[in-house]
């Protein structure tokens, strides 16, 4: 017998998936995934400081649960680089829904 996964939204923000004539919503848990990050000043450009980002650690994740699946962000997912499978983010390829002003209404499924 299969057993329903858990999904918990790790994002900010709720994720809406359309798929197979189907949507489905995924609200935001309040806890959110994010990678630390540091700054570090790399000069200017016409008076204007620049700075270089540096990303290390995941930090918010919970450890993984069987049955359970974390939806990210890309960032997120991008430095786990695929090192856990309970871990998605949403496609914002082609394929995303967007409104008229560019932004994402939906996606059509995740990515790792």
């Amino acid at each position: 017998m299969c057993k329903e996964l858990v999904w918990v939204n790790l994002c900010p923000h709720d994720v809406v998936v359309h798929f197979h004539g189907k949507e489905r919503t995924f609200r935001a848990s309040g806890l959110t995934a994010r990678v630390a990050c540091s700054q570090v000043t790399d000069g200017s450009l016409d008076g204007i400081p620049v700075c270089r980002t540096t990303f290390s650690d995941v930090v918010g994740l919970p450890i993984p649960v069987t049955g359970v699946v974390y939806i990210v962000s890309r960032l997120v997912a991008d430095v786990l680089q695929g090192s856990r499978v309970d871990v998605v983010c949403p496609y914002t390829g082609k394929t995303c829904i967007r409104g008229e002003n560019g932004q994402i209404l939906a996606v059509r499924g995740f990515s790792r």
